[in-house]
């Protein structure tokens, strides 16, 4: 069950970093390298950490 409501949290925050992404994109009219790469910084550190969790139990 913890384990379910911490990837339930990482998926939410994911999710928030996504809409933030499409939301810089529609008031500054465009993608920037920071819109992208802020969701795949987040997105790499929480394969990292979760490929290490599961080595670690």
């Amino acid at each position: 069950m913890k384990d379910i409501l911490e990837g339930l949290k990482e998926l939410t925050l994911f999710t928030l970093a996504i809409i933030l992404l499409f939301l810089g994109w529609a008031f500054s009219g465009g993608f920037t390298p920071l819109d992208i790469l802020v969701p795949s910084a987040i997105m790499i550190h929480y394969i990292w950490a979760f490929k290490f969790k599961n080595n670690n139990q």
